[in-house]
């Protein structure tokens, strides 16, 4: 079976909790280790698949992602 990006965003919303996250997310790492053809119509590689996993397990995930600089005056 091939991983595609729709698949992986529908099995994706259905988490409900970050921790349902983070296991699906080092579950699809660790796939992507064992059988990287499963994933080669993705553009994802293990560092990328790292930080989500960093973030999702972060107390507060992706709250330093949102800068915005002051408007000129």
């Amino acid at each position: 079976m091939e991983m595609t990006k729709e698949i992986m965003h529908e099995q994706f919303k259905k988490l409900k909790s970050n921790d349902e996250k983070v296991k699906y997310l080092v579950d699809l790492k660790e796939m992507k280790q064992k059988n990287p053809h499963v994933f080669r119509n993705i553009k994802i590689n293990l560092k990328q698949f790292s930080n989500l996993i960093r973030e999702y397990s972060s107390v507060k995930p992706f709250s330093c992602l949102l800068y915005t600089s002051p408007s000129p005056r």
